[in-house]
């Protein structure tokens, strides 16, 4: 049986055009928007079909609105398995993990036990529309995940064009000492459960 979609969800959909989307400042918009009343049933809960069909049913609607959406899904699912900061109603986050050998940001702890970041991380969808990100980085006690904010990265015009997806604006992003929040352990996010479910939201 094929899973029903959220009411509100559902709603937003049937409201919602997506003539214009390919344009970065459109699709952030109607991304932020969509973030209020995206609410998926998290990994592991028993409800994947659900999960994976709100993504299915978003990718057939507009796959822009679809790639921001389950970055900010599964940044939502990342930080309620890692005990990270619950994203706010109306906050769009991404999630930015890859890791080339040239863009690799480092952190660094501060004396007063806090961390920042510096560096460059690429394929940052939804560069200049996210609100917030969780980001990888390399620590000094190894590969660590961290929650920053908006005003803490800066995006890297004509980093890349990703034609196919314009309106996602997949850029690079760089940290110039930007404050940062460890979401769980050294090596977590790629050790932690729901890291298959998130690789297949995207597939979804």
């Amino acid at each position: 049986m094929a899973a029903t979609l959220d009411p509100a969800l559902q709603a937003w959909l049937d409201g919602c055009d997506p003539s214009g989307l390919a344009d970065p400042v459109v699709a952030g918009g109607a991304a932020r928007s969509l973030a209020r009343v995206l609410t998926l049933p998290l990994p592991g809960s028993g409800r994947t079909c659900e999960r994976f069909a709100a993504l299915a049913a978003l990718g057939a609607h507009d796959l822009v609105l679809a790639r921001l959406a389950e970055g900010h899904a599964d940044a939502v699912a990342i930080c309620a398995e890692l005990g990270g900061p619950a994203p706010d109603t109306g906050s769009l986050w991404g999630v930015w993990a890859a890791d080339p050998p040239h863009a690799r940001p480092v952190a660094t702890r501060r004396p007063d036990g806090g961390w920042h970041l510096r560096g460059t991380k690429a394929w940052c969808s939804g560069a200049a529309a996210c609100s917030h990100a969780l980001v990888t980085a390399h620590g000094e006690d190894g590969y660590r995940l961290f929650a920053v904010t908006r005003d803490g990265w800066a995006p890297v015009d004509g980093s890349w064009p990703a034609y196919g997806m314009a309106g996602s604006d997949s850029r690079s992003v760089t940290f110039q000492d930007t404050p940062a929040t460890p979401v769980g352990e050294p090596g977590a996010y790629l050790t932690r459960p729901g890291f298959w479910h998130g690789g297949a939201g995207v597939a979804a």
